[in-house]
């Protein structure tokens, strides 16, 4: 379903030419910050906001680093517990390759 959004053209914008690059320019950018909007608020996963706007994932997330999006949004205790499992696993792959080691020499 689409619906349609109107511009007032300011009257420094002088040509139709200029006129449409205006209209056109603002259409891309109200785009963009509407999905991006949607991802930082979770509506959206990166590959679905990369298909409205007909991006890579690549491309979305240079976007995104233009806007200061962050590619991921974890709260302190999110954050704190995925720390807290890689140092966990960092120790059992360390700890994996010291008894290998002992068992070959």
């Amino acid at each position: 379903m689409s619906k349609v959004v109107r511009f007032e053209v300011p009257r420094e914008v002088k040509g139709k030419k200029f006129e449409q690059e205006y209209l056109t320019t603002a259409q891309q950018v109200l785009r963009e910050l509407t999905v991006l909007r949607l991802f930082e608020q979770g509506k959206v996963s990166t590959g679905y906001a990369a298909k409205m706007l007909c991006l890579t994932r690549c491309q979305l997330i240079n976007l995104m680093a233009r806007h200061r999006v962050p590619l991921w949004n974890y709260s302190k205790e999110e954050l704190d517990q995925e720390s807290q499992a890689a140092v966990d696993l960092s120790r059992s792959l360390i700890g994996g390759q010291r008894r290998r080691t002992r068992r070959c020499s």
